[in-house]
């Protein structure tokens, strides 16, 4: 039983709009072949699988399927917002940086 997903990661988006959600690319972690845990960071909320709603609390992700992340992007100009997510214990980033 693997319950390590591969190292995995949010694409950056650049000159997103100060003060808005910003929902990242969806992203299909590999590497694990059990179900393991999901913990969102502080300020992010996730979705599996592009379905159902965005949520805080942790769950539950199953190998094959993507998983989903969003916070609000900072009102600062220039600035950036990092979040991230846990999957089985292995940390994913996302950052926007506004215009």
């Amino acid at each position: 039983v693997d319950r390590t997903p591969d190292p995995f990661g949010f694409p950056t988006q650049t000159g997103v709009t100060g003060g808005t959600l910003v929902e990242s690319a969806a992203v299909t972690p590999t590497g694990y072949n059990t179900s393991v845990a999901i913990v969102a960071g502080p300020g992010a909320q996730y979705r599996v699988d592009g379905a159902g709603d965005w949520t805080s609390a942790s769950g539950t992700l199953v190998p094959g399927q993507s998983i989903q992340i969003r916070h609000t992007s900072t009102t600062t100009s220039g600035g950036y917002t990092k979040t991230y997510v846990k999957v089985g214990g292995v940390t994913g980033n996302f950052t926007t940086r506004t215009r």
